[in-house]
Order: C-alpha cells, then structure tokens, then sequence
C-alpha cells in the first residue's frame, strides 16, 4: 500500500484514557494513544464509564506508521485498505483499525487530530511499547 508514513521514536511517551473498572498493563491492539495527556483525559470519561484514568508509555522500538494529514489522506488511506482486504469501511474507526491491521499496517498517526495532539493507533502495543508510572 503506498501512503506516507512517519516514524514514532523510541524513547517517546505516548498516554491511554480509559475508563473500564479491570486494571491491565497494555490495552489490547488496536488500540489508540496520544502524545498529549489531554487528549488520552479527553478518552478517559469517553463512555462516562467506571474509573477514568489516563495510562503512560514509553515507545521501546520506533514503529513506522502510516501519516494522515489530510481529509484526502484519510481517504486515500481507507481506499488502500478497502483495496488491500476487500472490506469497505465507512465512518467506524475500529473496523478501519482492525482492517489495516490485516494488512501489516502498524498503526497511524493523524497528525493534529485533537487540536494540538496526534490521534495514534497502534495495531499491536505490546511490541513498541512499555507501561510507566508517572513522575
């Protein structure tokens, strides 16, 4: 799939909001991290469920995910998605996720997404990243 792409560095800290009661080290993939606290609060109180949290991470292995900058990129994006797998995918993020995961497609970064934090999907977040504590 041609699209562009944009590395993740090792050493970056990446932040999850949930807000399910169980305690887990690593969200199962996909699954969806900012580089902004705020972004992943925002996620936390999502579905005004349980106990909102916001976990951090430490990218342990740079992963090079597609980038998405615009309306167009996206599109062009789902195209090569639905071309790659066969699926159309129109207007739900977790069946475009689990589909461009099918393709060997490690994540994407929508660059600015959540004005100013990057909206990152990582296919399998087990592999780059480590959960940290806060300092």
């Amino acid at each position: 799939m041609k699209f562009q792409r944009v590395w993740i560095k090792k050493g970056t800290f990446l932040y999850h909001g949930t807000g399910t009661e169980e305690d887990f080290e690593m969200p199962i993939g996909p699954a969806w991290f900012s580089d902004l606290v705020s972004v992943a609060l925002r996620f936390s109180t999502w579905h005004g469920e349980g106990r909102p949290r916001v976990l951090r991470y430490v990218v342990t292995r740079s992963v090079q995910v597609a980038l998405i900058r615009t309306d167009r990129d996206f599109q062009r994006f789902q195209d090569a998605v639905a071309e790659a797998t066969g699926i159309e995918t129109e207007n739900d993020p977790r069946e475009l996720a689990e589909n461009a995961c099918q393709t060997n497609v490690p994540g994407w970064l929508i660059f600015n997404n959540y004005a100013p934090g990057h909206d990152i999907l990582l296919c399998s977040p087990e592999d780059v990243l480590e959960r940290v504590a806060f300092r």
